[in-house]
């Protein structure tokens, strides 16, 4: 790729800024185009082929690869956490990072984070990682109560609390007291 174009674009919510480098490290062009793939794409036609366009992992990420990467011979998504040129210099602006970027890839010094193609497969990963959050906050929440039992001298699993607290819902109606303070039952109470 001796003729090739570096795009490196600095992604935002409302512009991006576009900073294209050519094969020896000068850069050719700047531009600023609003996030929306029909403006991306007239900036990045208007650079000649071959070229390649680095991105930084956010929230945009997979959406930009997903819609761009069939414009351009090489799309790459990079981890920012391993961009230290952008992260310890002094200078930090939009269009000086999008330089960095394109400066980046073109010296192969950019670690790709992989993207799904397709928006199911996207979609499926999401719902994944949410259900990998409820289990954590389930068992977080779990050991709050288990605490919280034990600060009363209650020793008590996670396994039976669930079915203590039951049998807690239907002897209250019994008015039982006894074993449960009234500080577990306004507790149980309010997290039931």
């Amino acid at each position: 790729m001796k003729r090739s174009h570096f795009i490196g674009i600095d992604v935002h919510c409302q512009f991006c800024e576009l900073a294209v480098v050519n094969a020896a490290g000068q850069v050719v062009q700047r531009d600023r185009c609003d996030t929306a793939i029909p403006a991306l794409l007239q900036v990045i036609d208007g650079v000649a082929r071959p070229r390649a366009v680095v991105i930084e992992e956010g929230p945009l990420a997979g959406w930009l690869w997903r819609e761009l990467h069939g414009a351009v011979e090489r799309l790459v998504v990079s981890e920012p956490r391993r961009n230290r040129l952008i992260v310890e210099d002094g200078d930090k602006d939009d269009d000086i990072d999008a330089e960095k970027l394109a400066q980046l890839l073109r010296g192969g010094f950019v670690k790709e984070v992989h993207q799904v193609a397709s928006l199911e497969r996207a979609v499926f990963k999401q719902q994944v990682a949410v259900y990998h959050f409820r289990v954590r906050q389930r068992v977080r929440e779990s050991l709050r109560l288990t605490s919280l039992f034990r600060q009363h001298g209650m020793m008590i699993r996670e396994k039976a609390y669930a079915a203590s607290a039951h049998r807690f819902e239907s002897s209250e109606n019994a008015n039982v007291t006894g074993r449960w303070p009234l500080l577990l039952r306004s507790i149980v109470s309010t997290l039931l």
